[in-house]
């Protein structure tokens, strides 16, 4: 859980994924440092999701060009 507000330009990255056979996490070594790994689940199917969570500055390490988050639904809170 997020307890504080993030400071203007500031995000929190959370990349959750899902694999086959082993856990995976994107760059092994680097998510490794700073405890920033949540610990694997697996399911009955031999499914893993595994997840990483880091803080980082948007004017420091800007998201990608042409990424474009959903917007709610009509209605949607």
């Amino acid at each position: 859980m997020l307890r504080t507000p993030l400071k203007p330009n500031s995000v929190w990255d959370l990349d959750i994924i899902v694999s086959f056979g082993d856990p995976f996490w994107p760059d092994p070594d680097d998510s490794d440092r700073g405890n920033s790994r949540i610990d694997p689940l697996r399911n009955g199917s031999g499914m893993w999701l595994t997840a990483t969570s880091h803080h980082r500055s948007q004017a420091w390490d800007p998201s990608p060009e042409g990424l474009h988050l959903p917007l709610p639904r009509p209605g949607e809170r």
